[in-house]
């Protein structure tokens, strides 16, 4: 995704096959300067059969793909920014949360 300076909110539900790295790069390098919040709702790094993703994983992907001294402020804004949520639940397989709606 190229930068889109005037971009402030952005919601993606119900994404299969949305990497971490994918999210992580629209932040690094002082991408997406006004984007004050990434929502991810029921969105899989695969198939819905697999796990969902998590702010932990971009946090992790953050560096592979970010300069060292730019990782920390990085994973700052995506603690501030980036919200991963769980809305559907399946009756069996797959990624199951149990207890909270919020994916760290």
């Amino acid at each position: 995704m190229g930068d889109i300076p005037s971009l402030r909110s952005l919601y993606i539900g119900q994404a299969t096959f949305l990497y971490a790295q994918a999210v992580a790069g629209m932040l690094c390098e002082g991408r997406m300067a006004r984007l004050d919040v990434i929502r991810l709702v029921d969105a899989y790094s695969e198939s819905i059969w697999g796990p969902r993703l998590r702010r932990s994983d971009i946090e992790k992907a953050v560096q592979l793909l970010c300069c060292s001294e730019e990782q920390t402020a990085v994973i700052a804004r995506i603690k501030r920014v980036v919200i991963c949520e769980k809305k559907t639940e399946r009756i069996m397989g797959g990624d199951r949360v149990e207890g909270t709606h919020i994916l760290d």
